[in-house]
C-alpha cells in the first residue's frame, strides 16, 4: 500500500449531469491551512477555497463548447446550485474519509 492516497472521485453537476468534476476526498495540509485562514463567517470564501483545493479535473466547457481550463478563476464561474451541491458532496466524502482513518488508527 502506497504512502500517498489521492482518493479521487467523480461527481456529476446537479444542473447538467453531462458535466462532471473529479475531486479529492483527502484534505492535505496545504488545503487545511487555506481553510483555517478564512474566517468562519465567510461562507462564500470557504466554499470557493474548498472547491479550488479539492477539484482536480473536470469536463466543463465554455459557451463555444471548448474545454474550460481548470483554474481558480474558472472554478469561481460554477453556478451557485452546482457549487453548493459539490461542497455538500465533497464535505461528506471528506468527513467519511476522516472517520475511516480514525477507525483504522484504533484498530
Amino acid at each position: 500500500m502506497g504512502y500517498i492516497k489521492k482518493d479521487i472521485r467523480r461527481e456529476p453537476l446537479k444542473t447538467n449531469s453531462e458535466f462532471w468534476v473529479d475531486y479529492s476526498a483527502v484534505v492535505d495540509w496545504k488545503a487545511q491551512k487555506r481553510f483555517n485562514a478564512i474566517g468562519d463567517d465567510d461562507n462564500s470564501g470557504r466554499t470557493h477555497a474548498l472547491l479550488v483545493e479539492q477539484i482536480k479535473d473536470w469536463n466543463l466547457t465554455d459557451e463555444a463548447d471548448q474545454p474550460l481550463e481548470l483554474t481558480e478563476e474558472n472554478i469561481g464561474l460554477i453556478n451557485r446550485d452546482d457549487a453548493l451541491h459539490l461542497v455538500a458532496v465533497i464535505g461528506e466524502a471528506i468527513q467519511k474519509r476522516a472517520e475511516e482513518n480514525q477507525q483504522a488508527k484504533k484498530a
